[in-house]
């Protein structure tokens, strides 16, 4: 059954309102009506619409108020103002806030009927429009070879998340800049070039990179026009394919300083190496497990590099991030008219990772219901979209990953454990930075090699008092810990090295010791001591802390109860 188009009529006057109402509903509407302001935007938050038709004035409110609060919450519904006293102040300021249509009382039914239809059909074309927008930008960051758009400058246009991982720059900071300032390999720019001054497709295979992040990979990489409206050139999308990654180097001491975009040379890293190299053609179900930012999503990325290269698709999904509904219809999809909202057919990640890997993250957050249907797809492969009995067959391997203890839940009955046994068929387990500390200078400087780049830094490394203290901290948020306390430090320092004053502002919150914790920390510390440990520091406030056994914020607040400062 075709659903109604919803309509909100707002007026003081009960005769328009119930004229209008009568009108419209025997046109096949559904209409609800609202006598102020205040019953208006209570009707607003709680329910959709494809039209409002506001009087101008509402008492102590106006209907431009109304539209103004629309298009807050309501963006693309088309409102259109009524007025008994129209004027051209009013009638300007309404254009400008972008009024479907201005229409003076006593309105006539046949124009009211125009307007409604010709409103209600904009609405649903803009809804079309946004929700295929949405489906075409959700495909192009979900893509794993690298897209970057440009004009017929070469400055770009966007780019996709593999191209902003792959270059280490952000989309909004790229935007409006020379592809070259991204990527300065002459054999890819000239493909982009030929392109634009062509208008046709060009391609290069293998080519062997030696600049910029692309450095040491071997990719593909084909351009193909764009066409505006009259046919002429818009620009060029480019993709980049990885055709080889770089090997990982063995050191002297045979050990990988990374695998892929792994980082750590570590005994405890080492063997996840060892491990993720085991499954390169392991067909079945991989769980991986480990805190928050321990780098389960690289991983994921790295098994599926090291078997399909970037032939096949990746598609990651954060399962905690979603509703049940939207999750659901996120992972198998919807067919138009399954549910409000849902305006056209959509295509699932499970479909979009056929012939390759669907990476599932937070897989312990998942509803019942969505693991009764999840159980299935692991099993036979098969699912139906939502609102569809036709089941889709696809063939993809299945990564999940989890910080929880998926036991514990299955106990508390909060996870099946029939899924739990298909899941975890083979599980490799990410340690936790502190359980890994030897890597991290080595992360230290892989990651203020990245944010040099990006905030154009010439950062040479961090002060020892830095890499001291990085080497106590316990890291609860792991390496993703880590790279946002190194780039916020970047971001603060003009030197050539990072400080201790480039920290984040709740550094001693941050970096708080794990000696804070024991009984030393809680006896009272003496005025001479403090001195005495500051004289044996070199007056160094942080070197004097961990002499006392305590952090640097407990130190300066004994030092300001004793006016030491």
């Amino acid at each position: 059954m075709k659903k109604k188009a919803r309509i909100l009529i707002i007026d003081d006057d009960e005769g328009i309102v119930f004229s209008f109402e009568t009108a419209l509903l025997q046109q096949g509407y559904d209409v609800s009506t609202a006598g102020s302001y205040v019953d208006a935007m209570k009707q607003l938050g709680k329910s959709k619409f494809e039209l409002i038709l506001a009087d101008l004035l509402l008492g102590g409110k106006t209907g431009l108020d109304v539209l103004r609060k629309a298009q807050k919450i309501t963006p693309l519904c088309p409102v259109v103002l009524m007025t008994g006293y129209p004027d051209v102040e009013s009638a300007a300021e309404a254009v400008r806030l972008n009024a479907f249509q201005y229409l003076p009382k006593p309105v006539k039914m046949e124009i009211l009927t125009s307007v409604v239809k010709n409103a209600i059909r904009r609405n649903l074309a803009l809804v079309e429009e946004a929700s295929r927008r949405t489906n075409l930008e959700a495909m192009f960051s979900s893509m794993t070879d690298a897209i970057v758009t440009v004009n017929t400058e070469l400055e770009i246009k966007t780019i996709n998340k593999a191209a902003e991982n792959l270059f280490n720059v952000g989309s909004k900071k790229a935007a409006g800049k020379q592809f070259e300032s991204i990527c300065n390999e002459k054999s890819v720019i000239n493909v982009l070039a030929e392109t634009v001054g062509t208008m046709q497709s060009t391609s290069a295979e293998r080519i062997e990179c030696s600049k910029s992040r692309l450095s040491g990979h071997v990719v593909s990489v084909t351009a193909h026009p764009m066409l505006d409206a009259g046919g002429a050139c818009d620009g060029a999308l480019l993709v980049i394919k990885k055709v080889a990654q770089p090997c990982a180097k063995k050191q002297n001491d045979e050990k990988r300083s990374f695998y892929f975009d792994l980082i750590g040379k570590s005994e405890e890293m080492q063997r996840v190496y060892e491990v993720l190299n085991s499954l390169a053609t392991y067909e079945n179900s991989i769980m991986l497990t480990g805190e928050s930012g321990t780098g389960k999503e690289l991983a994921a990325m790295a098994l599926h590099l090291n078997k399909n290269g970037n032939e096949r698709p990746f598609v990651a999904v954060n399962c905690g991030a979603l509703s049940e509904h939207l999750l659901e219809s996120e992972l198998f999809g919807h067919v138009k008219g399954a549910f409000t909202g849902a305006v056209e057919n959509k295509i699932g990640r499970f479909q979009l990772a056929d012939g390759g890997t669907i990476f599932l993250d937070e897989i312990g957050d998942i509803s019942e219901n969505v693991q009764l249907k999840l159980l299935r797809v692991a099993q036979e492969m098969v699912f139906e979209r939502v609102g569809d009995a036709k089941p889709i067959k696809i063939n993809a391997q299945i990564i999940t990953a989890t910080n929880k203890n998926l036991s514990k839940l299955i106990k508390l009955g909060k996870f099946r454990e029939d899924l739990y046994h298909r899941l975890n068929v083979m599980i490799v387990n990410l340690p936790p930075l502190r359980k890994r500390s030897s890597d991290i200078p080595v992360l230290t400087r892989h990651f203020l090699e990245i944010f040099n780049k990006q905030y154009n830094k010439n950062i040479e490394g961090a002060s020892n008092d830095v890499m001291k203290l990085f080497s106590t901290r316990k890291w609860p948020g792991n390496v993703r810990e880590l790279r946002n306390t190194i780039e916020r430090a970047v971001i603060t320092c003009n030197k050539p090295v990072i400080t201790l004053e480039n920290l984040p502002p709740d550094v001693d919150d941050v970096f708080e010791t794990p000696s804070d914790n024991n009984s030393r920390a809680k006896k009272p510390i003496t005025e001479a001591e403090i001195a005495h440990a500051l004289k044996c520091a070199g007056d160094n406030k942080s070197e004097a802390a961990r002499l006392l056994i305590i952090s640097r914020k407990t130190l300066y607040e004994k030092m300001r109860k004793l006016n030491m400062l």
